[in-house]
């Protein structure tokens, strides 16, 4: 979906409840191209995290309470949707992973999981538990509970006590969004 102020586009990648929009939605995780500098939306009540995916990056300013400068790859930064925020494109359009959830429902945290090599073997790592966890591998392939998950797609997994990983290709990436309930 276009922005109103047409300075990018989302794309939702899952909505809870499904039926929900904007306004009504309890949690979300979404992938936005963020084509020009410009206000965000405000979404109060509602937590959000974003993590750059590609490009340069910007910077979120929330005025008197701050800025947070997101140009590390696939670093999670985590904010209020409550007041008045605005992206500054640091040197170009960029793409980020966003994660968000109504406070006084559900809460969530997003991770960052890089396989790592020992003894020349590719290793497995144990995802957090919680109720609900999404995957959404950044860069290479893993094996999320016996399903092949590739770079820039991702997995739900609803009643997730122990969730394994194991990386299909080199330089694999995880973002772990849990959820729990309030």
């Amino acid at each position: 979906m276009a922005w109103k102020n047409g300075g990018g586009s989302t794309t939702e990648l899952w909505v809870d409840p499904p039926d929900a929009d904007l306004a009504t939605f309890d949690r979300r995780l979404s992938i936005a191209a963020v084509h020009a500098s410009g206000p965000f939306s405000a979404f109060p009540g509602v937590d959000r995290t974003i993590a750059l995916l590609e490009g340069p990056g910007m910077v979120i300013d929330f005025g008197a309470q701050g800025e947070i400068k997101l140009d590390r790859p696939w670093n999670p930064a985590v904010f209020s949707g409550d007041g008045p925020a605005e992206g500054r494109l640091l040197s170009g359009p960029c793409r980020d992973f966003n994660v968000m959830t109504r406070r006084g429902r559900w809460r969530h945290r997003v991770a960052l999981f890089e396989f790592k090599e020992k003894d020349g073997v590719p290793g497995a790592i144990s995802l957090p538990a919680a109720p609900t966890l999404a995957v959404f591998v950044v860069a290479g392939a893993a094996r999320i509970d016996g399903i092949h998950v590739a770079t820039k797609e991702f997995v739900l997994i609803e009643g997730a006590a122990t969730v394994s990983a194991s990386r299909e290709s080199p330089g694999t990436a995880l973002l772990c969004a849990s959820f729990f309930p309030w």
